[in-house]
């Protein structure tokens, strides 16, 4: 179904482009064809050679299939490519030039929204040799709770913070160290104060006793559970989805952990990419025949398309030279660091100014558009 669809949307492209030249209207036409995102891949799309596709921050799920044609477009510009960066965001600014039209919009501007922050991409579409105004590409955002610790991430490294906990709290974590002495039904809080390192305890790791206690974790009770007194603190792993409700006691005399970006987030600027999140949605390959024996979700819909971390207690996420390498298969976070900092900057500033209004409730018939 999904391939006739596709044949019929072509059908329908040529339709459209013989009505035009029936009319005398193509050589004063552009038309732009683009994807809102990649193929799903949980559903038979292949987005190859690129890792990913729809609901990802993979280059499958962002970097789609698009082109220009028209009568508009010179003959030394047709069959050529342009790297440059271009979103949606885009295009209606990019038309409202082309139109001659002020992309502007007073009357939502004095309402108090958002000015137009797309940019003109129509020098890059009319011409070869000219470069994309669009140096930086938002993707999915941080949450605000991230932008938050990562706030006081950087008052305590700067020193306008400087009182030190007895111990720093990781949540989602987990150390898999040898344990010096299990307690159960110690409150979540007390699991720090148990650990002494007059007796060789260097860390601890609490986990709930019951569903019933994980859930109180973010509340305002103290729930209860096992409490791991540890020997060590080298092997800390961090993931939401195999550990959730697990808390990690780090001593407080340590430097101060970095926040680990749980949900998935990025932003690529010039030819760098960052990812960070624990699970990266659709971080399958596609592979040069989809689907095949080992796209196993494709046959049973139980099976969830594989996942990738990208942000560890040991870097902030993944960062990619997606220009030299598209595919995504070399992850420079750790050979570059102030790299993967830098762009980490770039996307909590750019998410701090986000528009996300509260849309109302979705079983109001109001709220829908």
């Amino acid at each position: 179904m999904y391939a006739a669809m596709v044949n019929f949307l072509d059908g329908v492209v040529g339709n459209l482009t013989a009505a035009f030249k029936a009319k005398g209207m193509w050589e004063n036409t552009l038309m732009l064809f683009m994807s809102d995102n990649g193929g799903p891949i949980y559903d038979a799309a292949s987005n190859y050679p690129l890792r990913g596709g729809k609901y990802s921050d993979f280059e499958g799920g962002v970097r789609v299939a698009a082109f220009a044609s028209g009568g508009i477009l010179s003959q030394a510009i047709r069959g050529t490519t342009h790297g440059g960066l271009g979103c949606i965001a885009d295009i209606y600014t990019t038309l409202c030039s082309l139109a001659g039209v002020d992309p502007r919009d007073t009357f939502a501007e004095n309402a108090g929204l958002p000015a137009v922050d797309g940019l003109d991409l129509s020098g890059m579409l009319l011409s070869a040799s000219t470069a994309s105004p669009r140096k930086e590409l938002p993707l999915s955002p941080l949450d605000y709770s991230d932008l938050q610790k990562w706030d006081a991430y950087d008052a305590f490294l700067n020193g306008s913070t400087t009182k030190r906990p007895a111990c720093w709290k990781v949540q989602g974590c987990d150390l898999l160290d040898a344990d010096l002495k299990v307690k159960t039904g110690v409150a979540l809080n007390d699991c720090c104060s148990l650990c002494d390192p007059k007796d060789g305890c260097v860390a601890s790791v609490w986990e709930p006793q019951s569903p019933d206690e994980a859930q109180s974790i973010h509340s305002d009770k103290q729930p209860t559970g096992t409490c791991r007194l540890k020997k060590s603190a080298k092997q800390q792993i961090v993931s939401r989805h195999t550990s959730p409700s697990k808390v990690c006691w780090l001593p407080g005399s340590g430097p101060m952990p970095a926040p680990i970006i749980p949900t998935q987030s990025g932003l690529i600027v010039g030819d760098l990419k960052l990812l960070a999140g624990t699970s990266i949605n659709m971080a399958a390959y596609s592979g040069p025949f989809f689907p095949n024996a080992s796209t196993h979700w494709i046959k049973n819909h139980s099976i969830t398309v594989p996942e990738f971390m990208c942000s560890t207690p040991y870097k902030i996420g993944c960062l990619f030279n997606v220009s030299a390498d598209p595919t995504e298969q070399n992850d420079l976070a750790l050979s570059r660091p102030k790299d993967a900092r830098r762009l980490l900057d770039r996307l909590r500033a750019w998410s701090a100014t986000r528009f996300d209004p509260m849309r109302g409730n979705d079983n109001d018939p109001r709220a829908r558009c």
